[in-house]
């Protein structure tokens, strides 16, 4: 009997301690949220790479011809050149911007996959404890429309330099 008391309190002891704790639904559709906007994210910077790949294809025959192209005020394909680097720029800084802004959402493991050579952002990502499951989910919802409206903007750049026009 004694032996039966120590089991059950043993039992008992180890069930108050429990497993890890089932996710809200709340914190559930946060990470999913949080796993979508890393993978817009990741697409953002695939396009981003390709769309740089095409502006330097297209840039470097224009220098090669001389600061002449490059240096006329109104040489349509300059500008065209310039307003693609620009926002193409903008877009990467604000990309990079709201990584940082990104937190972690607690008991989410990061274990994003890279190109070859490319690791140069923190994974840490951080988290905030103090936030409730509820607040954590509204926070992901904010930083996704953030990442929307930027890829929205990515999708817009275009460059169309063949004989100036179409430059957005």
């Amino acid at each position: 009997m004694k032996y039966l008391f120590i089991t059950l309190a043993f039992s008992l002891f180890l069930a108050s301690c429990g497993g890890p704790k089932e996710d809200s639904p709340s914190l559930k559709e946060a990470k999913e949220v949080h796993n979508r906007m890393v993978g817009i994210a990741s697409e953002m910077k695939d396009i981003l790479s390709l769309k740089m790949t095409e502006y330097e294809s297209r840039f470097a025959p224009l220098a090669a011809r001389g600061d002449t192209v490059l240096a006329s005020a109104d040489s349509l394909v300059a500008i065209g050149l310039g307003k693609f680097s620009d926002r193409l720029f903008w877009v990467q800084m604000s990309l990079e911007e709201w990584e940082s802004n990104l937190l972690g959402l607690p008991g989410e493991e990061h274990n994003h996959s890279h190109a070859e050579g490319e690791h140069a952002h923190d994974h840490s990502h951080g988290t905030n404890p103090e936030l409730t499951d509820e607040q954590q989910l509204e926070l992901q919802k904010e930083l996704e429309s953030q990442i929307l409206i930027l890829r929205d903007s990515l999708m817009q750049i275009n460059l169309v330099v063949s004989d100036g026009s179409n430059v957005e």
